[in-house]
């Protein structure tokens, strides 16, 4: 089991659903600037898969995290324009069509939903794949995939570290 799946499992179930739950209720809003370093049920589109028009661009999402919460960082891009400046993460629990982790990133303009399926991790540092299942505002019809990576901080040196920076690379169309 993955450190993401112990570490989201220690949580109150009912406490963090409600808490997940009332997230996404509300995410239609915020996304800002700060700082550094890090297919479900077939509703995503392959990344170099027109959608509307769009052509496939690539994305580069830089997040730090304290597992389940996190923050975009700076240098998060799609194409050659920033993405979602000062956004928020919120994980919850998954489900098989989604993938091992349902990750909610809300922005100023709209929300992104992503499922991944973290691997086991190796030397501190976890990856897999990644899919966008849904988006509102600006997100919406959004489509695409790649690869996710974290590593986790080393002053984190509890059994099940939750803190860490994450990369996602991959490609989109909108």
């Amino acid at each position: 089991m993955s450190r993401v799946l112990r570490s989201l499992g220690k949580l109150g179930q009912a406490r963090w659903l409600a808490a997940a739950l009332a997230v996404t209720a509300i995410a239609l809003a915020a996304c800002g600037g700060g700082g550094d370093e890090g297919d479900a049920a077939g509703t995503t589109a392959s990344p170099s898969e027109s959608v509307a028009g769009g052509e496939a661009e690539p994305i580069l999402i830089k997040t730090r995290v304290n597992i389940p919460a996190g923050k975009i960082l700076d240098g998060s891009t799609i194409g050659d324009s920033p993405f979602c400046p000062g956004g928020t993460v919120k994980d919850k629990h998954g489900t098989p069509e989604i993938g091992l982790v349902d990750r909610t990133i809300t922005c100023q303009d709209g929300t992104l939903r992503m499922g991944f399926d973290p691997h086991e991790p190796v030397n501190d540092t976890q990856s897999g794949p990644w899919r966008i299942i849904s988006g509102t505002g600006a997100y919406e019809g959004w489509k695409g995939s790649g690869q996710t990576e974290m590593k986790y901080d080393p002053s984190d040196n509890r059994k099940h570290p939750t803190r860490g920076r994450e990369r996602y690379t991959g490609t989109v169309t909108r």
